[in-house]
């Protein structure tokens, strides 16, 4: 979008206490942008600064993973080595959670900074010549993600929408592995981390998640196959939350 470096450094400028202004993006053909539940109802521009609502935010999907409609101040991230996994596809949703782990504040603006169109050659449409190299970033993000569990103050938060966000990104992880298959050691990574969600959802009395993360596991895993099932996965986990979350 036109002059949207020089919008975001305003908003950063008159914001002093924000460690981070991300903007509102469009991905064509999607009708809502990114920001749209976050700053709904309001004229301007949202300052977040509980640390348990961004966490829950993120996880949620609300706050996005992408680096591109972003900015954020060097020497916070200079401060906290936020710099992106060398040799990691998706790279960025690793380093945005990262980023929430550590951030006190992110300016939120309605304004739309950035315009996403589908790119018949970008890592998304092309995975079949990289599958392997897809397929070791996903084993590589899933287990930061849950060797490093939400917490503020060092107490743990968000146990059911932190494991939810996890299913997602194994959901893809594994879609991959089935369709393009997978070495040895990346498999038993996986296949480690899908125990220990089902592990910790029963450790912590969450049944109808832990029924939600059988769809990682045969046969159970079938039931994906089925075109309702898989099109409202979100849709299932946004029931999960609701019902699990208390």
């Amino acid at each position: 979008m036109e002059n949207t470096l020089h919008e975001l450094l305003s908003y950063a400028l008159s914001n002093p206490m924000a460690d981070i202004v991300m903007g509102s993006s469009l991905c064509v053909g999607v009708n809502t942008t990114t920001n749209s539940a976050i700053t709904k109802g309001q004229v301007g521009p949202v300052l977040l600064s509980d640390k348990e609502e961004m966490w829950e935010l993120l996880l949620r999907r609300q706050i996005d993973h992408h680096v591109w409609n972003k900015l954020i101040k060097r020497p916070f991230g200079d401060q906290h080595k936020l710099y992106f996994d060398a040799g990691v596809i998706y790279e960025d949703i690793p380093w945005m959670y990262r980023v929430v782990q550590h951030m006190s504040s992110i300016l939120v603006l309605p304004n739309l900074t950035y315009i996403y169109e589908n790119n018949p050659n970008s890592i998304i449409h092309t995975i079949e010549k990289r599958s392997a190299n897809v397929i070791r970033s996903f084993a590589f993000i899933c287990k930061m993600i849950l060797d490093n569990p939400p917490t503020v103050n060092g107490k743990p938060v968000h146990f059911v929408a932190h494991r939810l966000f996890l299913l997602h990104w194994m959901l893809f992880a594994l879609d991959v592995r089935d369709k393009y298959g997978i070495d040895e050691e990346t498999n038993k990574t996986l296949e480690t981390i899908k125990r220990r969600m089902l592990r910790g959802a029963l450790k912590h009395g969450r049944i109808l998640l832990s029924l939600n993360i059988l769809m990682l596991f045969f046969p159970f895993n079938k039931f994906l196959k089925f075109r309702f099932v898989r099109t409202n996965v979100d849709r299932i986990n946004k029931i999960v939350y609701k019902f699990s979350r208390k």
